[in-house]
């Protein structure tokens, strides 16, 4: 069975996304942006879009990635606007990354309990939703050049969750804060 495509989306442009070797090795960088992204059933009976705002922490010298999308509403996408009284199955998520070690402008989760859902500061088990044989994933890459301190200036990726029942999607984007 085929999963209904999500429609809400971001797309990042970068005039030049750093090469591996111009990753740090040393040090840290804090990122702030948004999320967007999505719910649906296999059969397309339960769909909801979703927005909200993004954190990530990169730590170069461990070689890690943290992000964390919070203040998840629901988004009408016929009206353009935030849905409030959307019941949502989770209102914040989260991933834990490593940097791809032969290419560190990458990076992704190791394992699928890397990623977690939470709504109400209590944790949601996913597959309840997509599926007993949900399979969690995240993902992202650095963009750009902070030529302050050497740092990525952007981060985006996708944090996904997908089994025979469902999928959600949740695109980030964001800029250097720190």
């Amino acid at each position: 069975m085929q999963t209904e495509a999500l429609i809400t989306t971001h797309w990042v442009f970068s005039v030049l996304r750093p090469t591996g070797d111009d990753v740090p090795t040393s040090g840290s960088a804090t990122y702030t942006g948004e999320a967007s992204g999505g719910y649906v059933t296999s059969d397309g009976s339960s769909k909801q879009a979703i927005m909200g705002d993004m954190t990530a922490s990169a730590d170069f010298g461990a070689g890690t990635v943290d992000v964390t999308v919070s203040n998840l509403t629901g988004y009408d996408e016929a009206t353009n606007s935030a849905d409030t009284s959307a019941d949502l199955l989770f209102d914040s998520a989260s991933a834990s990354m490593v940097l791809n070690s032969s290419y560190r402008n990458n990076f992704y989760n190791e394992n699928s309990s890397d990623v977690t859902y939470s709504k109400n500061g209590s944790e949601v088990d996913i597959s309840s939703f997509t599926g007993s044989d949900n399979t969690n994933s995240a993902s992202g890459s650095f963009y750009g050049f902070d030529t302050t301190d050497g740092n990525p200036a952007e981060i985006g990726g996708s944090i996904t969750s997908e089994g025979s029942d469902g999928q959600v999607i949740v695109n980030y984007v964001g800029a250097k804060t720190e």
